[in-house]
């Protein structure tokens, strides 16, 4: 807080002076001052400066405070509390307080360096209490702040009027010495006793004579002026003179603008076009004037002459200026509106017949006001920023593209790349098992029967719902495509407007029979080929970005420029073939532009460019070609995903009713070929115009390289469709638990079945059909060769009838094995009958027909059964052969396996279709031949011939019921 009860002591220490009353001059001292400072001044103005001088120094004398040594409360650290200057004597840094550098220390010091403060005195005070001093200090600072505010407030009004008395007095002091200096200046004139003063040894002639100088000086300065002025009233009255005998071109610029405002046009121009020759005019009279002059030996007159028409040149300039400046906005203004117009030559209708107008009276202006000069062609500008509007157009919306399909790209990897079970390179192919369900749906709306055998009519049902742009593949990826359809469309649509109305101008323009021939140099027509030649590389790009590939080795990764990741068969083939028809467009517009031009120019060589054209049309057509056949195998070999073993009943075999029982994935591979087919049929294969006169671009039917490189990858698709069936195949065989013969099942070998009336399907009638469709619609004759592929299937269905057959076979061998060793442990004799493991195995014959036959074809189906009686037999002879090794054994079984043989020969010995083939009976003859020997052997067998007919007969009756499938089964 402040003291105001400070005795004097204090106060002159925290002041610094000697004395209170000498600190600072009070008023009386203040007063006296200036009152000698008045007197000074006004009593002579030339009075010796160095008084002045004198009185100055006497003032600073009062003024100047006396500076005392610190007091004991600057020596106090504000952090710590302790005494600075023993802080630093202790460490050595300074010897006692009247060192000088201790003011780098001291915070009340101008010389305070707070970072050595900090490092010297507090180098080594932890941190955490130079904080609490810090907070502290600060505490303290804010309630002296609020002290110091309240004092101020209370002592406002002497503090103010202190300054004021302050400020007055130095005013007043430095208006007194200005005087002084002003008044000495003024010496200089004739003032004798002052001149004494000065130099006693000067004359009074010369002080005279400069006196006189002086004083001519001063009335030259005087005359000047009035001299100056006449010279410029006789420059305006002459400006005058010629503004008067000019008014007509003076007034110009007021008449123009009333023109403008008046929307009169044909005045304004023929007001400025006279401008233009009275001003030319004017100066020529003025160049003849100041050469007659001159011609007559009067320089005195010429010299008037050329300031006279400098003059008169200044003024016309201005007039000049401003003209030029109002024309030369009214030429901006209609040349901003002739290139703003979209302008196309027509007569056929009105509207256009007057912006034909329109388009021609702006040129008549443009060159009414292009001043005579003939490099102004207002028809080639327009002509020439239509074609760079075309450009900047163009070029925007292939960076447009470029970056927003790229950002879709990335998109589209982090979307699928978030979807749990995607394979790498992998498509959505579950879109074209819901294209199959509505071709079924509507088959059965129909009332149409779906049959391998299909119609014309059905077939273009399943192109039309396969090509539909419904159900094409995922939504992120449908819109990556539209960002590369909208791009192409977008382009197609320039070329069909705005490059169409630029060719239609140029070659109406460029005609000299219509009164133009504007390109005479073919400035425009060798931009025009430029820009066309830029956008369609530019384009070509997109395709060729990544380097071509052969087309037998195609993959979607190749494309992936154009392609969206991850896209399937479906979207890639209708959008590009959306894409192929805008681009295909754009090369016959290219095509039809480039004749006309050529054409109009009269001077260019249209064949290369004709001829490059035609080159991007091939080149196009085999990039779309492998990209989709890139998407088509992909598909084909992914399509085994969409298996789930789900029966479809189809084609017949010839000369029975009998129908293969094959999977639905065939008939979706079937209809999913199909449409393939013709979609790539009408991309390649396109209609003729009937236009013969036009040049042709795009060719109607496509090269024989194209068509050989079709053909492999038709034949790819089968191949992998058979892979992809195969590998369907193996992944279900791995399911499958086959460890334990025992608990195997018959069912187990459904998939194994299907499996090859799938295959059967594709070799008698998916792949004949499809084959035959293709030599169809591309002139072909493959289904007339050899081919492989049908010895691939055959050889792919022995293995997996063999797979069928050495599991079942397995499964006999296994119950005849166990029936023998448990005989051959047994010492008892058995009675005679049928042995429960004969029942067993034609129990399992009988699972067969009900399991197998079904979903078999009758050849199959009886190839199956003939195996296992052959293997039954085999294994039955064999084992008979180990047991006679054992007298005792054979002799307990013999009569039981005679018995077994006639009732196994009997159970199939009347069927028509299951019925022992020849080799079957070889073994049983072999069997017949081995018990006749065993039986020679034995005395006494313990049973005769008539007991075994006997117990035959009632052992087929008691399983008449059971086996009656047997003979069933071929109805």
């Amino acid at each position: 807080m402040l003291n105001y009860n400070d005795n004097e002591q204090t106060l002159l220490e925290f002041y610094h002076t000697d004395s209170l009353k000498n600190s600072v001059p009070d008023t009386q001292d203040t007063q006296d001052l200036a009152t000698e400072v008045t007197q000074l001044t006004a009593n002579d103005a030339t009075t010796d400066i160095q008084k002045l001088d004198a009185l100055s120094t006497y003032l600073q004398a009062r003024l100047t405070f006396h500076h005392s040594q610190n007091s004991e409360h600057d020596f106090i650290d504000p952090l710590s509390g302790k005494n600075v200057v023993d802080v630093l004597v202790e460490k050595g840094v300074i010897e006692s307080a009247n060192d000088p550098s201790i003011d780098k220390f001291l915070v009340s010091s101008q010389q305070f360096n707070p970072e050595t403060f900090l490092a010297t005195v507090h180098e080594d005070t932890p941190i955490e209490r130079l904080v609490v001093g810090l907070d502290g200090l600060d505490r303290a600072i804010r309630s002296h702040t609020s002290e110091l505010k309240s004092v101020l407030n209370d002592n406002y009004k002497q503090f103010v009027s202190s300054k004021h008395f302050i400020d007055e007095i130095l005013t007043e002091f430095k208006g007194l010495k200005s005087h002084a200096q002003q008044q000495r200046e003024k010496s200089k004139v004739f003032n004798p006793a002052n001149r004494r003063k000065i130099d006693a040894s000067e004359t009074l002639l010369s002080e005279l004579e400069e006196s006189i100088n002086n004083l001519n000086l001063s009335s030259n300065l005087m005359i000047r002026p009035i001299m100056e002025h006449n010279a410029k009233e006789a420059k305006v009255a002459a400006l005058i003179e010629f503004i008067k005998d000019n008014t007509q071109i003076f007034s110009l610029p007021l008449t123009l603008i009333e023109c403008l405002a008046s929307n009169d046009h044909d005045a304004f121009i023929d007001t400025y076009n006279r401008f233009l020759s009275d001003k030319d005019e004017l100066l020529r009279l003025q160049q003849q004037e100041l050469d007659e002059a001159r011609n007559s030996g009067a320089d005195g007159e010429s010299r008037k002459l050329e300031k006279l028409h400098a003059l008169q040149n200044t003024a016309l300039s201005r007039v000049i200026n401003e003209v030029t400046k109002i024309a030369t906005e009214y030429r901006k203004k209609a040349f901003k509106d002739l290139l703003s117009m979209d302008h196309e030559v027509s007569l056929k209708s009105s509207r256009k017949m007057a912006l034909d107008v329109k388009f021609i009276d702006l040129v008549d202006k443009l060159h009414r006001m292009s001043e005579g000069s003939l490099e102004v062609n207002p028809i080639f500008d327009f002509l020439k920023s239509q074609l760079q509007k075309v450009e900047k157009e163009l070029v925007y919306q292939c960076e447009k593209y470029d970056t927003k399909f790229t950002q879709m790209q990335r998109k589209l990897v982090d979307y699928i790349t978030s979807l749990q079970e995607q394979r790498e390179n992998g498509s959505y192919v579950k879109y074209i098992a819901e294209k199959f369900e509505s071709v079924e749906e509507y088959f059965k709306a129909s009332a149409l029967t779906s049959s391998q055998n299909i119609d014309r009519e059905k077939e273009r049902t399943i192109v039309e719902i396969f090509h539909n742009s419904e159900n094409l593949d995922l939504s992120i990826i449908n819109e990556t495509w539209l960002v590369l359809s909208n791009f192409i469309k977008s382009i197609e649509e320039t070329f069909a407007s705005v490059i169409s109305k630029f060719v239609k101008n140029y070659v109406h323009y460029a005609d000299s029979s219509n009164g133009f021939n504007v390109d005479t140099q073919g400035e425009l027509r060798d931009f025009f080929f430029v820009v066309l030649n830029d956008v369609i590389s530019k384009l070509m790009k997109i395709f060729y970005a990544q380097s071509p590939s052969e087309l037998s080795k195609v993959t979607p990764a190749n494309y992936n420029s154009f392609l969206p990741y991850h896209t399937n068969s479906l979207s890639t083939m209708f959008y590009l073939t959306d894409i192929s028809s805008s681009f295909n467009n754009i090369l016959t517009l290219a095509g039809k532009y480039t004749s006309q031009i050529g054409k109009a120019s009269k001077s260019f060589d249209t064949n290369k460019q004709i001829l490059r054209l035609r080159e991007v049309s091939t080149l196009f057509d085999q990039r779309i070609l492998e990209a989709i056949c890139a998407t088509w195998v992909n598909d084909c070999s992914q399509l085994y995903d969409l298996e789930n073993w789900e029966k479809y009943e189809g084609f017949s075999e010839s000369r029975t009713s009998n129908k293969t029982v094959y999977t639905k994935l065939m008939q979706v591979s079937f209809y999913y070929e199909l449409a393939v087919l013709e979609t790539l049929r009408n991309l390649i294969v396109r209609p003729s115009d009937g236009d013969e006169d036009s040049i042709r671009i795009v060719s109607n039917y496509p090269s024989k390289r194209i068509l050989v490189s079709l053909e492999i990858q038709f034949m790819r698709s089968m191949n992998v469709l058979i892979d992809s069936t195969i590998k369907r195949f193996k992944a279900e065989k791995a399911i499958v638990d086959e460890a334990s013969l025992r608990d195997s099942k018959t069912e187990q070998c459904t998939y194994k079945v299907l499996t090859m009336n799938n295959l059967s399907a594709l070799s008698k009638s998916i792949f004949p059909q499809l084959i035959k469709k293709f030599d169809k619609l591309f002139n072909k004759n493959l289904l007339l060769q050899n081919l492989k592929l049908f010895a691939d299937l055959d050889l792919v269905k022995i293995t997996i009838l063999d797979d069928i057959n050495e599991i079942e076979k397995a499964w006999i061998e296994a119950r005849i094995d166990e029936h023998f060793a448990l005989v051959q442990r047994s010492r008892s004799s058995m009675p005679l009958a049928v042995d429960p493991f004969v029942y067993e195995c034609l129990l399992h014959f009988v699972t067969l027909v009900h399991v197998l036959r079904p979903i078999t074809d009758l050849h199959t189906f009886t190839l199956i059964i003939q195996q296992l009686q052959t293997q039954f037999l085999l294994k039955f002879l064999l084992s008979i052969r180990e047991a006679s090794e054992k007298e005792r054994v054979i002799a307990a079984i013999l009569g039981n396996i005679k018995l077994d043989l006639d009732f196994f020969v009997e159970i199939f010995g009347g069927l028509a279709s299951l019925n022992l083939d020849e080799y079957c009976v070889n073994l049983v003859r072999i069997i017949l031949s081995q018990i006749d020997k065993i039986e020679s052997i034995f005395s006494d067998l313990g049973y005769t011939q008539q007991e075994i007919e006997v117990r035959l007969e009632r052992a087929l009756e008691q399983s008449r019921s059971e086996f009656s499938c047997f003979g069933a089964e071929i109805h």
